[in-house]
C-alpha cells in the first residue's frame, strides 16, 4: 500500500512540476513601457484650397520651400505591443512663402487629434534585423480652429474670423532608437477636411471647394517611453503564445485535476478512492491494498474489533434492564472529528462494544442517533449528523448486524425529542444509541 500511495505521489508530483514549467514556457507575460510621450516639430503645407493668386509652396522648386510653422505635443498609449491610441494639440502658422509670386496671406491652426495606432515594427516583427528601427502607422479625426491673419481690402478674406473644420488624417512615422527609452521620429500625415468654409488664405471657399479641404504636414521629433522597464515600449520583445502548447497546458491540467480526484481519500485509511472497494473503515483499522479491513479468521469481524478488548462477550448473561441502562446512560459514545463523518480513534472501543452486544442479543435493537457541534444546527449540520449515523450503521451491517435492527436518524427528528432525556448531550459531534 505505501509502494502505492508512494508512486501516486511521485506521478502527481511530476504532473504539476511539468504543468508549471508548460505554464511559464507556453504562456509567458510580456511586460512593456505602454505610455509615450511625443514631441515635434515640421512643416505643415494647405494643399487646397485656395482663392487666385494665393498658394503656398514656391511653384519654381521641385520640393517647394521649407518653413517650420507647425509644433505639437502628444501622448501614446499601447494597450499591446502591436496595437494602440494617440492623441496630440498641435500649432500651425500657414502663410506664403518668402520668395514666392503668391499674394501675402497668414491662416493659424489650433488642432486637437485622437488616432489609433498600429507598430507596424512589431507586427513585420523588426526585432529579427535590427534593434533601433522602427515604424508605425496611424489614423484619427482631427478637429481644427481656423482664424484667419490675412490682411486685405475691404476684408474679403476674414480677418480675426474664427472657422471650426473636422476630418480624418492619416500618416505613417519612421522610428530610430537613439537611447534606452528615447527615439526619433520623422512623421508624414495627410489630412482630409469634410467642413471647411475657408480657404487656406482666409478667403471664403467656393462652392465647389466649399466643405472640403486638404493639408500635409511633415515633422521631425522625439519620443519619450514611460514605465518601470529600461527599455522604449516601441522595441518590447514579443513572445507569441502557441495555441497547441496552451491546447495542451489545458490537457495536462485537467489530467492533473483527475489525479487529485482520484487520489482522495475519504475515509482516511492510506488508500486513495480510486483503489478503496471499501471507502468507510473505522478509523485506524488495518486494511489492504484494496482498502478492505482486514478479516484473517473470515468470520466476517474486522480484526481491528476482534483484537479490542471485549468486555461484552458474554453480553447474552446480561439482563435486558442492564443492557438499557448502558445503553439508554450513553456508555456507548462515539466521536467525531470536526466536519467528519469517519469515527475517530478513540471510539473504536465502543464500536466494537455496540457491535458485540448487538451480536449475543439478537432480540435488542436501537436507535443510532447523530449529532453536529453548532448549538443551532444548520441544514448543513441536520444533514452531517444524519450521515453519521448512517455511517456507524453502514459499519454494524458491515459486521453482521441485522440492517432491520438499527434505525439511523438525528438529534432534530421528531422521534428523537421522545427518546432523549439529557438535553445536555445535544449539540456534540458524536452518535449516541437508544433502545428500540
Amino acid at each position: 500500500m505505501k509502494k502505492i500511495t508512494l508512486l501516486n505521489f511521485i506521478l502527481l508530483t511530476t504532473c504539476s512540476i511539468f504543468s508549471q514549467e508548460v505554464k511559464q514556457d507556453s504562456v509567458p507575460k510580456t511586460p512593456f513601457n505602454q505610455w509615450t510621450m511625443e514631441f515635434s516639430i515640421g512643416d505643415s503645407k494647405g494643399i487646397q484650397p485656395y482663392s487666385p493668386g494665393y498658394y503656398y509652396s514656391n511653384p519654381n522648386t521641385f520640393f517647394g520651400h521649407i518653413n517650420i510653422n507647425n509644433f505639437s505635443i502628444g501622448a501614446r498609449y499601447m494597450i499591446g505591443p502591436k496595437f494602440g491610441f494617440k492623441a496630440d494639440l498641435s500649432y500651425s502658422n500657414i502663410e506664403n512663402a518668402n520668395q514666392g509670386n503668391s499674394l501675402p496671406f497668414k491662416m493659424q491652426i489650433l488642432g486637437l487629434s485622437a488616432q489609433g495606432v498600429v507598430n507596424l515594427g512589431q507586427v513585420l516583427d523588426f526585432n529579427k534585423y535590427t534593434k533601433r528601427l522602427g515604424l508605425l502607422a496611424h489614423a484619427g479625426v482631427k478637429l481644427d480652429q481656423m482664424t484667419s491673419k490675412t490682411e486685405a481690402i475691404a476684408n474679403d478674406h476674414n480677418y480675426g474670423i474664427k472657422d471650426y473644420s473636422y476630418g480624418i488624417v492619416y500618416g505613417i512615422t519612421p522610428q530610430f532608437r537613439i537611447g534606452e527609452r528615447t527615439a526619433l521620429q520623422l512623421d508624414l500625415s495627410l489630412q482630409n477636411n469634410f467642413r471647411q468654409h475657408l480657404n487656406w488664405d482666409g478667403s471664403t471657399a467656393d462652392s465647389s471647394n466649399n466643405l472640403r479641404g486638404r493639408l500635409i504636414t511633415t515633422s521631425l521629433g522625439i519620443t519619450y517611453s514611460l514605465g518601470k522597464e529600461k527599455l522604449h515600449g516601441d522595441w518590447t520583445v514579443v513572445k507569441e503564445e502557441n495555441t497547441s502548447d496552451k491546447e495542451e497546458l489545458k490537457r495536462m491540467q485537467k489530467s492533473i485535476e483527475e489525479i487529485q480526484t482520484l487520489m482522495n481519500d475519504t475515509d482516511k485509511d492510506g488508500v486513495p478512492d480510486y483503489l478503496d472497494t471499501e471507502n468507510n473503515s473505522i478509523a485506524g483499522a488495518v486494511v489492504d491494498t484494496r482498502g478492505k479491513m482486514l478479516d484473517l479468521n473470515k468470520n466476517g469481524v474486522p480484526d481491528e474489533m476482534e483484537k479490542k478488548p471485549k468486555p461484552f462477550e458474554n453480553a447474552a448473561d446480561v439482563n435486558s434492564d442492564m443492557i438499557k441502562k448502558m445503553i439508554n446512560q450513553d456508555y456507548f459514545v462515539i466521536n467525531f472529528e470536526t466536519g467528519k463523518i469517519q469515527p475517530n480513534k478513540a471510539s473504536t472501543d465502543n464500536l466494537n462494544n455496540i457491535f458485540l452486544l448487538l451480536k449475543n442479543n439478537p432480540d435488542v435493537s436501537v436507535y443510532i442517533i447523530g449529532y453536529a457541534d453548532d448549538k443551532n444546527l444548520t441544514a448543513k449540520n441536520e444533514v452531517l449528523s444524519k450521515e453519521r449515523a448512517e455511517n456507524i450503521k453502514s459499519m454494524l451491517v458491515k459486521a453482521g448486524i441485522n440492517n432491520q435492527r438499527l434505525t439511523p436518524t438525528n438529534s432534530t427528528e421528531g422521534l428523537v425529542k421522545q427518546l432523549e432525556t439529557d438535553n445536555s448531550s445535544k449539540n456534540l459531534k458524536r452518535v449516541l444509541f437508544r433502545l428500540k
